[in-house]
């Protein structure tokens, strides 16, 4: 992967790959300075398509509204992206490589400034956290599109750090004072992000994003017009393609409704929707072709009612990310980014949650392209702030690589071990106290026997063979080993401002603890031995029976023996080993396995949190937060 150098880099591209458009952004070093950058003439924004087209028999790629418009004679066309890396199939990685080869090359071949070695390309991700494991391979798939790759950035974080470090004055205010919610309204889905300087990390919503994308708009219009069109060619062309995503067909003239709501949107007068579209042209590569062109027209006041339900399910989703994220937590500014966030209703929804004016939610003159720039200027602050990332880093590292686990987990499971094997002692003495341990034959004369208490302490310590001691300590080692690891990273970096607190709410711990198979022969020999140091041996010998042997492990033990021996195990053996006997025992005697597996979780977990604050840490020196 590439990185900033300070001798050669002298710019760094920012490219936000959406699932409905691109965009692209360019820092300059030398002037310290970000502005948008042409992908194609006059454009740096593009919509997300690509097309793979034959001229003059060789393949080309052809990508935005370029390649929409060879619809009806590409080789391949793919429009909309942004489908996790892991699930895509081997077309589609390659449409999607295509896709970025294509929008790299136009801004190369747009800025004559820009040559081999003098810059290099960071792009947004999505911001939920099922996105951390697929970001190395996204920038994998950069590199393969031939971009000077150095690296990815939640798109929120970027869009947070445009906003404060733009013309947006009012959005850094309401950070330093309570905080500010980031939305980015995406084609696919509504990611919500809630920074403020007093948190150390964001709030986000954790998920794969709210499945409310503003492509449910352009669908839902569509829908509305051709299932009302009287025109039987369109009926025809709705039948055959117009409920079909996976058709070219289908693609097509949603892009062309796509483009009538983006129009419609943008002007805040507009009185009704206007969609010119051609299904001749459309189905022209088809197998069944349809004929016949026609612009549509919807009024205002009917997209509203159509969108109706719409509205109260995107309202919904904003309230329950405002109830089980926020918690109280004080909004007192929202930033809207993506194209999105030009539909007016989009305003009147978090307005109306959290109780906003207008004034509460600054408009950009361009939300299309605010992650691309922010992804572009951060990124080299980021760099600048190397040192302070290094430091960190070191503190981070030492503290994991210091930790005792043996040491640690041992000083919280052979505790548990000691007193479960004691317990199970005691309850086993105790039964032989109360008259409940009895011979099970005539020869026993169903009566407490010797015999018949050794058979119980045989059978309770050989059933720990398949008895895990580990499982009683689980919650023990959440509270005590990996609140220990959190609170010293958290110390370590108080002079970081670091706060927040590492606590994982459902941390799989997978360690077990069981006896080897010499630990149960040593439990079962220091109580059913003969011979002097051996319990059982020791508390009957008050009875004058011997060594045991013959009728003496068969004979009938009176009440007031069996009292005499549970007194004699009490003040002699309840402890069972000694001190330094029991230190050997569990040293010795006790396995404890999946120490490096949870080891290895517990350090990725930090490793993940701390980077994720490093990143946003960056954004707060660099700003004075």
């Amino acid at each position: 992967m590439h990185k900033i150098n300070d001798n050669n880099t002298k710019y760094v591209i920012g490219i936000d790959f959406g699932h409905g458009e691109t965009a692209a952004a360019l820092y300059d070093i030398t002037l310290k300075k970000v502005d948008k950058i042409d992908i194609i003439p006059g454009h740096h924004v593009v919509p997300s398509a690509v097309a793979i087209i034959l001229q003059e028999g060789k393949e080309n790629v052809v990508i935005g509204e370029e390649a929409i418009d060879w619809m009806g004679s590409a080789k391949k066309i793919q429009i909309s992206f942004k489908k996790r890396p892991s699930l895509m199939n081997a077309e589609e990685k390659n449409m999607m490589v295509s896709f970025m080869r294509g929008v790299y090359n136009g801004i190369r071949g747009q800025n004559a400034t820009l040559n081999d070695g003098n810059h290099v390309v960071f792009i947004a991700r999505p911001s939920n956290n099922s996105w951390d494991k697929e970001e190395n391979l996204y920038i994998s798939m950069a590199a393969e599109a031939g971009m000077p790759i150095a690296g990815a950035y939640k798109e929120s974080i970027a869009a947070y750090y445009r906003a404060r470090t733009g013309i947006m004055t009012t959005v850094d205010e309401h950070a330093k004072k309570s905080g500010v919610l980031v939305v980015d309204y995406g084609s696919s889905t509504i990611d919500f992000t809630y920074c403020s300087l007093s948190l150390t990390q964001p709030i986000a919503d954790g998920t794969e994003g709210t499945d409310l994308g503003a492509s449910a708009v352009e669908k839902g219009i569509m829908r509305y017009a051709l299932e009302n069109c009287n025109d039987k060619e369109y009926q025809k062309f709705y039948q055959l393609y117009g409920r079909n995503p996976k058709s070219n067909p289908y693609n097509g003239i949603l892009f062309d409704f796509r483009k009538a709501k983006e129009e419609f949107y943008s002007k805040q007068t507009s009185i009704r929707l206007s969609c010119p579209t051609d299904i001749g042209y459309l189905t022209s590569s088809e197998k069944v072709q349809c004929e016949g062109e026609k612009t549509f027209r919807i009024e205002s006041g009917d997209i509203r009612t159509l969108l109706k339900s719409y509205i109260e399910n995107v309202t919904e989703a904003v309230q329950k990310f405002k109830n089980d994220y926020l918690k109280g937590k004080e909004v007192s500014c929202v930033f809207l980014t993506g194209g999105a966030s030009r539909m007016d209703f989009v305003r009147d929804i978090f307005m109306k949650v959290f109780d906003l004016d207008e004034k509460y939610l600054p408009r950009d003159n361009d939300p299309s392209s605010i992650v691309a720039e922010g992804v572009a200027h951060l990124s080299y602050i980021d760099y600048k702030n190397e040192g302070n990332k290094v430091a960190f880093r070191k503190t981070r590292d030492a503290i994991l690589n210091g930790f005792n686990w043996h040491k640690e987990l041992n000083a919280v499971i052979f505790p548990i071990v000691k007193d479960g094997i004691k317990s199970r002692a005691f309850s086993v003495m105790y039964d032989w106290k109360l008259g409940n341990i009895k011979g099970t034959d005539e020869f026993d004369s169903y009566s407490p026997t010797v015999a018949a208490l050794i058979a119980r302490f045989r059978s309770a310590f050989e059933s720990y063979r398949s008895y895990d001691f580990a499982k009683q300590s689980n919650v023990l080692i959440k509270e005590k080993i990996l609140n220990k690891i959190f609170s010293r990273i958290q110390e370590a970096f108080s002079d970081y401002e670091y706060s927040d607190k590492l606590v994982p709410k459902d941390f799989d711990v997978k360690i077990s603890a069981k006896l080897w198979e010499s630990g149960i022969t040593k439990l079962i020999n220091k109580f059913t031995a003969e011979g002097d140091g051996h319990v059982i041996y020791d508390a009957v010998s008050d009875d004058s029976w011997g060594i045991m042997v013959g009728f003496n492990l068969k004979r009938n033990r009176s009440n007031d023996a069996l009292e005499r021996h549970y007194k004699y195990y009490q003040d002699h053996y309840y402890s069972i080993f000694s001190d330094s006997d029991w230190n050997y025992f569990l040293k010795n005697d006790v396995n404890i396995s999946g120490i490096d597996s949870l080891k290895k979780s517990v350090c990725d977990f930090v490793i993940e949190k701390t980077e994720e604050y490093i990143r946003y840490a960056t954004m707060r020196m660099f700003l004075g937060g």
